[in-house]
């Protein structure tokens, strides 16, 4: 038998921080909240690879460089 997902209800003093993508509350650092930086994002990086070099945990794993660096 498959488990029914039940939604989240997520407080409304928390709805400023929830990732439309996953529906996933985030908790950013201190320093991306004061706006000293900005939130990393996908587009900050760039692939070393041509394919993913393994699986993990939270999904696939890739070798990428922060582009700035």
């Amino acid at each position: 038998m498959k488990k029914q997902l039940v939604p989240i209800e997520v407080p409304p003093e928390l709805k400023s921080r929830v990732n439309n993508v996953k529906s996933r509350i985030l908790f950013l650092s201190p320093s991306v909240l004061s706006g000293q930086e900005k939130e990393c994002c996908r587009d900050d990086f760039e692939s070393l690879a041509n394919s993913n070099i393994g699986v993990g945990g939270f999904g696939k794993v890739y070798k990428v460089r922060h582009k700035v660096s």
